[in-house]
């Protein structure tokens, strides 16, 4: 014959002292918000857009960086031109490997 025990059976037929059962899990609702809350303004706010920024030195020279998202792939000083030649590779190879 088997005997199914809760814990407090098992605790009672052990003579285990009530100081020694374990802690009742607590649900902690402030820390499952604030994850809930971050994953979702994380989700509404990341973009498959590059992300391009420029950087000008003390001399004047100025220089080009982007990142893609969506592959991963970062450029970084480089002229304006070479930037705009750099994402019309990378938009015509999306193109393509879409279609």
């Amino acid at each position: 014959m088997k005997f199914i025990l809760n814990w407090h059976g098992y605790e009672t037929s052990q003579l285990i002292p009530q100081s020694q059962t374990p802690p009742k899990p607590q649900l902690d609702l402030r820390r499952q918000f604030n994850r809930w809350w971050h994953r979702m303004l994380e989700s509404l706010t990341t973009s498959s857009d590059p992300h391009v920024w420029v950087t000008t030195h003390a001399d004047g020279r100025t220089h080009w960086h982007a990142y893609l998202p969506t592959t991963g792939e970062s450029v970084e000083r480089l002229s304006e031109i070479e930037l705009l030649v750099w994402l019309e590779e990378r938009h015509h190879r999306y193109d393509r490997a879409t279609n």
